[in-house]
């Protein structure tokens, strides 16, 4: 869990970072902001799920879990905020 934690800090900050300069006023640069967020959570999943094949494979029991933990961390923030 702290290393989910860890990761959506790091992400809120480099994203934010990307907007700091120029404030959110309108509901479509919301919206892409969102998006790129949204996109930014997918490829986590995916590379999470590559780094859980590799855990699998070696039969790393342990990390195979941790990543499926962070897996469902990153998902349930992806359902609640991300549209379909």
């Amino acid at each position: 869990m702290k290393i989910f934690v860890s990761f959506l800090g790091a992400l809120t900050l480099s994203l934010s970072s990307a907007v700091q300069s120029q404030e959110i006023t309108t509901e479509d640069q919301a919206e892409a902001f969102l998006q790129e967020y949204c996109v930014s959570l997918v490829n986590e999943i995916a590379k999470a799920v590559d780094l859980q094949r590799g855990y699998a494979t070696r039969e790393e029991w342990d990390k195979f879990m941790e990543q499926g933990a962070w897996i469902a961390g990153v998902a349930d923030v992806y359902g609640s905020l991300c549209k379909d």
